[in-house]
């Protein structure tokens, strides 16, 4: 894929990409996606938020003919039929959960935690966290019953410790477990089944398309996009994203998040 080319397939993240800080995506962003799609590629989301924000995602991304959810643990096909058909689910379970907090409370720091639960009627549970910027039901909950049952994922925040710092202390106490943890650009890690990653979830769309990651162009900002950027024939970081992503994609969108940078991007390869 030259710089000239447009690309088979283009996915991008959602918060801190496209999501604007009003928790919305532009009607230009829209636009641009729906230029490609009329073009002929292939557009996925991907996202870390879970099964029960589907509908909102594609709200946001009407375009994907695609949706990757929950760090890759959720596949959608969004255009076989008139909902969208689930292709791949993988949950953990809480005593699983519980155990790897525990590991990272022994060893590295004590955390605040919120679980979601695979029942997308349920409100979040857990601690009372002091960092939440998002608007989801959500209560305050003794953990032993927070933890109670089976979990999209886990949400937790360091209690004295940078996340980047407990990123990289908790990573190797996890290796092997049926856990794994990310961290998706506001500061909170996240626990999930172990292996998910928005590649891994992308990988079998690929596969049905007859395509490779020679063929995507990808767009993201956060520790959970590096799997996907590194392997994506284009990457592209946003200027405000980790210093990881940026020094991880060759090229940088044009613009942050709130001023349309993924579409400034699609609009110059479409040639406006």
């Amino acid at each position: 894929m030259t710089s000239t080319d447009l690309p088979r397939v283009v996915v991008t993240d959602m918060d801190g990409t496209v999501v604007r800080r009003d928790e919305t995506v532009s009607d230009r962003t829209k636009e641009a996606f729906e230029r490609l799609a009329e073009r002929g590629v292939t557009v996925i989301a991907a996202t870390g938020r879970g099964p029960r924000l589907q509908e909102w995602t594609l709200s946001q991304i009407p375009a994907a003919h695609h949706l990757v959810m929950g760090q890759g643990a959720f596949v959608y096909d969004t255009h076989a039929n008139d909902r969208p058909v689930q292709l791949a689910s993988q949950y953990v379970s809480g005593r699983v959960l519980a155990d790897a907090v525990g590991r990272i409370e022994e060893q590295v720091d004590n955390v605040f935690l919120v679980a979601e639960s695979a029942d997308p009627d349920a409100p979040l549970r857990g601690d009372e966290m002091p960092v939440w910027p998002w608007e989801l039901p959500r209560s305050n909950t003794p953990r032993e019953e927070a933890l109670a049952g089976e979990f999209v994922k886990l949400y937790f925040w360091p209690e004295s410790l940078d996340s980047d710092t407990v990123l990289e202390k908790a990573s190797p106490l996890l290796e092997g477990s049926p856990v794994g943890i990310t961290e998706s650009g506001v500061g909170i890690l996240e626990l999930g089944p172990a292996g998910m990653d928005k590649w891994r979830g992308i990988e079998p769309i690929l596969d049905r398309l007859d395509a490779g990651w020679h063929d995507v162009l990808a767009f993201g900002d956060a520790i959970n996009d590096l799997g996907m950027l590194e392997r994506a024939g284009r990457a592209v970081a946003m200027p405000q994203g980790h210093r990881r992503v940026i020094d991880t994609a060759p090229e940088a969108a044009p613009g942050d998040n709130d001023q349309d940078g993924v579409a400034q991007y699609i609009e110059r390869l479409l040639g406006d």
